[in-house]
């Protein structure tokens, strides 16, 4: 994790005899739902932090992981419901006119006028947190924020494109194309070499968008929502 995102998350650490470092687990609390990742040198320093974490949790989690985890999760959860998706990384800045499109980065009061966008749309993994985390670009019609862009994260190292959004009567038009080309191209300005992002797997439109800016697919991953036993 990362800042500002640290201040929405709590992280449990695993120790061996020797006080290695051998396991993280991290329960961020930005979301709707808290969402729950862990990372071990073992399977078993895996299963061992996720039922401490789990222990802590009264409500519905959320989780992203390698399909062969899941089996972890329903050792001490139920499966509400799960889909897969598969993360992209940009290989190729392919230079998408978005400068034709009237997309205009995320400043000042602007800010407000995107979260009501955001919450009135129902953004699942929105938090205005996310705002200090790195770059957002939006698109106005009729003087109205209709579509946009931003990350969940961004550092020197990796960036996570995410909140991608287009209301609903203003789809099919390149407006999230728009956007999101707009904030692979600041990512890229800034040298940043990894940058991500995560589409669901049956969402072809989004995948075509993507491969159309350069991203390819890295790999596939389950994304569920948990019920504490």
């Amino acid at each position: 994790m990362y800042d500002p995102l640290l201040d929405l998350s709590e992280i449990y650490v695993g120790l061996d005899k020797d006080e290695r470092l051998v396991g993280v687990g991290v329960i961020f609390k930005g979301f709707a739902l808290p969402s729950v990742i862990v990372l071990g040198d073992e399977e078993a320093i895996e299963r061992e932090l996720l039922n401490y974490i789990v222990q802590n949790l009264d409500e519905n989690f959320i989780t992203i992981s390698s399909p062969d985890k899941l089996s972890l999760f329903e050792e001490v959860a139920q499966i509400k419901g799960y889909h897969y998706e598969y993360q992209m990384l940009l290989k190729e800045n392919i230079s998408f006119e978005w400068d034709k499109y009237p997309v205009e980065k995320v400043r000042g009061r602007v800010a407000e006028e995107l979260d009501r966008f955001y919450r009135d749309n129902k953004a699942q993994a929105w938090n205005p947190i996310m705002l200090e985390c790195g770059p957002y670009y939006c698109l106005r019609q009729e003087g109205k924020i209709v579509s946009a862009a931003g990350v969940h994260f961004a550092t020197s190292l990796i960036a996570q494109i995410g909140n991608v959004l287009t209301a609903p009567a203003y789809r099919g038009q390149g407006f999230a194309t728009a956007c999101t080309g707009a904030v692979a191209d600041d990512l890229s300005s800034s040298n940043i070499p990894i940058v991500s992002l995560f589409v669901v797997a049956d969402n072809t439109p989004a995948i075509h968008i993507y491969k159309k800016l350069g991203f390819e697919k890295e790999r596939e991953v389950i994304f569920a929502e948990c019920k504490p036993n």
